[in-house]
């Protein structure tokens, strides 16, 4: 697990929180880790799986041959994901395998495997075409919102559980509340399912009654008739809000200054690396700024690292308030940060930015609950693609020298000052 996601705490605590089984395989397809929640499943093939961590998971599915073929498709990059519907006994679940891959090379690291279980789906949809009163009774009691359409997406049912989640029943159409950046995925989702005849997922928001969006995760199955055309539609969805807001906590951990709210410096490395390819590919230019404050260990231990932290957030705040909204601010750490200027036309874009902000830093920063005020003040040092590199780190280092020489031009004017004096 550790090798796969660069011993990451955190891609362990993600792996970990995951609300499905999952399991870790290697690009050998060697299973090396299986999540608590697959540990704990009821589903054969996960307590089985448990028994074999570092052996061969396709050598526990060799009978499976649509299964294998799907997984080498995924492993050897011909595919990044895989789904197959698997039945054992009174379960039933979809198994979704997920290519790893190591950032920014690409390189297939192995594969991410959910265990997405579809008893209950199955059973409603056995009693839906068996029998429309013993549909009704399961959907009636049932959390999960259950809905019926058409193909064309008119709603024939909508059970009551739709009330309790997102305080309403809506039964005009199925697109009716959805977050308008999902509307166009979620008839993607239909079609595919009416084209195919087979089940498919989808995360999508889902206005509640206050206005709020609620995340839902919404599984689309079709009803075939006996002439083998989808007759209609069932979506089964569940509420996912408090896992989202999960992930969104855990992405703003990875991605995110703690202090600032700025872009990390993994995540700003990454946007680095996506400006740089796109640059590449589009024969454009790009720059990258390192700056950090001046005299910010007086400051610190003059006033203290509280009000250092306060000097750190205001200088954020002045740097975002100069950049476009195109380019891209983070903090690389300690006192020190980045801004990725777009698509520039010279060196005179980045002079001009550069003058803008030590215009913007002129202004003293009062201390709150102090009768005093400081004077933030910046050197910056910037590279410019393809220029001075062609790539993240001989643009970074370049960029970093010329910060250096910035910031001994001071030393050097005041030696030069007191040799003159001494003459």
């Amino acid at each position: 697990m550790d090798a796969l996601f660069h011993a990451s705490a955190l891609d362990q605590l993600v792996f970990e929180s995951m609300l499905e089984p999952a399991v870790i395989i290697n690009k050998e397809g060697i299973i090396t880790s299986i999540n608590r929640t697959g540990l704990d499943s009821p589903i054969y093939d996960l307590q089985e799986l448990g028994k074999h961590l570092n052996q061969s998971y396709l050598e526990f599915y060799k009978d499976q041959e649509d299964l294998l073929i799907g997984i080498t498709h995924v492993l050897q990059a011909k595919e990044t994901t895989y789904s197959q519907k698997v039945i054992h006994d009174d379960y039933s679940f979809l198994i979704r395998i997920i290519s790893l891959k190591r950032q920014p090379s690409e390189e297939i690291l192995g594969a991410l495997i959910v265990y997405i279980d579809t008893t209950e789906q199955r059973r409603l949809e056995e009693i839906f075409t068996t029998g429309a009163k013993q549909f009704r009774l399961i959907a009636e009691h049932s959390k999960d919102m259950i809905k019926v359409t058409d193909t064309e997406g008119n709603v024939e049912y909508a059970s009551p559980s739709h009330e309790a989640v997102l305080g309403y029943i809506d039964q005009s159409n199925v697109f009716d509340y959805v977050h308008p950046e999902d509307v166009i995925r979620l008839k993607r989702l239909i079609s595919e399912t009416l084209e195919s005849g087979e089940s498919s997922q989808l995360e999508l928001r889902k206005k509640g009654k206050s206005g709020d969006w609620i995340w839902v995760e919404t599984v689309c199955s079709p009803v075939v008739s006996d002439d083998g055309s989808v007759r209609d539609i069932v979506l089964i969805s569940r509420d996912i809000t408090e896992r989202k807001q999960l992930q969104f906590e855990l992405e703003q951990m990875a991605y995110f200054d703690f202090l600032t709210g700025l872009y990390n410096r993994r995540k700003m490395r990454m946007a680095m690396e996506e400006t740089l390819e796109q640059s590449s590919n589009n024969g454009e230019h790009f720059a990258i700024l390192i700056m950090d404050l001046d005299k910010f260990k007086w400051i610190n231990d003059t006033y203290g690292h509280d009000t250092g932290d306060l000097v750190l957030k205001e200088f954020a705040h002045r740097l975002l308030g100069c950049k476009s909204e195109k380019d891209i601010a983070g903090r690389l750490g300690g006192d020190e940060f980045t801004v990725i200027l777009k698509t520039i036309n010279g060196s005179e874009d980045i002079h001009h930015f550069i003058r803008r902000f030590q215009l913007v830093l002129r202004e003293p920063y009062t201390i709150p609950y102090k009768e005093e005020s400081v004077q933030i003040k910046s050197s910056v040092g910037y590279s410019i693609y393809p220029h001075h590199g062609d790539s993240v780190k001989s643009l970074l280092k370049h960029a970093d020298n010329l910060l250096y020489r910035e910031k001994r031009k001071p030393i050097k004017a005041l030696t030069a000052r007191l040799l003159r004096k001494s003459k």
